[in-house]
This record gives C-alpha cells, structure tokens and sequence, in this order.
C-alpha cells in the first residue's frame, strides 16, 4: 500500500471565518467548500504541506491541541504583527535565547500554531 496524500484537518466552528483567516496567513488562494469542509491550497513554491482542510464542527475548542501548524519564516516579528492583524493571538512570545526564535499563536479560535525563524 502507497500513501498517495496526506491531509491535515483542523476542527473549526466558523468554516468561513478560519478559512479566511488560513488562506490568508498563509497565502493559499485556492479554496474548494463541500459542506462541512474547506480546502485551503497553495501552488507557490513553499515545502512541506501544499494545502489544509477545515472541517466544522459543533462543539469549540476547549484544551491545548496535541499537534499544531509550524509556519517557518525569514523574519518572526513582522510575521507575527501580520498574523495578530489578520485575527490572531500571542499565546506566548519568543524565549531569549532560543536558537529557533518560537511564538506560539492561536487562530481566530484558539488552535495553537508556532511561528519559527529559519535556520541557515
């Protein structure tokens, strides 16, 4: 047997809402709705995951996620601004001194992701 895709799926109350908030932190254009869920892809030149699916659901986030989105960029601040503008929150900032330069952020509905400096 062959894994022909892999999928990440996050639970969300408002599709359109965190669909718009996704599509937009991370520059995927390309969104397909089939009832309770969303495709939220990208086609620019990026590694790893080419895309993410929402799917609605009723109940709303209540505990820490057991896995999480990394979002790995040039330079983590104005990330993070551009994120906190687009509806996100800081839930905690860099640790001085780590070498990976992380800060942990939540979506419009609390699901935990990093935002981490590149390495050389």
């Amino acid at each position: 047997m062959a894994v022909l895709h892999l999928s990440i799926t996050l639970d969300c109350v408002d599709l359109e809402r965190i669909g718009q908030f996704w599509s937009a932190a991370l520059g995927f254009g390309d969104v397909e709705v089939d009832g309770d869920y969303m495709l939220v892809r990208g086609s620019g030149a990026l590694s790893g995951v080419r895309g993410i699916t929402l799917q609605r659901v009723p109940e709303t986030k209540t505990v820490k996620n057991r896995m999480h989105l990394d979002v790995v960029v040039d330079d983590v601040d104005p990330e993070v601004a551009r994120l906190v503008d687009l509806g996100a929150s800081i839930v905690a900032d860099a640790v001085d001194g780590d070498p990976y330069e992380t800060v942990v952020m939540g979506d419009p509905e609390g699901n935990e992701f990093c935002v981490i400096k590149a390495h050389g």
